[in-house]
C-alpha cells in the first residue's frame, strides 16, 4: 500500500455487519484511525447485494454458477470449505428472496 502511494482502501470482508466494532460507521472509523489511512471495510454480502440488484434472473444465474465454477477450479481454490460456505450463502440468499416475493 505504501509502495504504490495508495491513499484510500476498501476492504471486502465477511461478517462485518455482525462485528460491533465495524458494523457502525462511527465505531469503524475509531477502530481504523490508528492505521493513519482512509480505510473502509465493507461486508461482502452488502457488496454482492448492491452489485446484483440490477441483474436479470438469467444474469444472476450465470453469475452464481460461474462463481461456483471458479471456486471449484483446483488451480484457483478447489477448497471444499469455500464451496460449502458459498452454497450456504447462496441458499440463504435464495430463501430470503423467495420469502420476500411471497410476502
Amino acid at each position: 500500500m505504501d509502495r504504490f502511494h495508495l491513499g484510500k482502501y476498501v476492504i471486502f470482508a465477511a461478517n462485518v455487519n455482525n462485528d460491533p466494532e465495524l458494523a457502525e460507521p462511527a465505531r469503524m472509523a475509531l477502530k481504523l484511525e490508528p492505521y493513519g489511512r482512509d480505510i473502509a471495510v465493507v461486508d461482502i454480502r452488502d457488496a454482492v447485494n448492491y452489485l446484483t440488484a440490477e441483474l436479470s434472473a438469467e444474469e444472476l444465474r450465470e453469475a452464481v454458477n460461474e462463481t461456483y465454477n471458479l471456486l471449484s477450479n483446483p488451480r484457483l481454490s478447489g477448497r471444499e470449505d469455500y464451496k460449502d460456505a458459498y452454497r450456504s450463502v447462496v441458499n440463504e440468499w435464495l430463501d430470503t428472496a423467495h420469502d420476500n416475493i411471497h410476502d
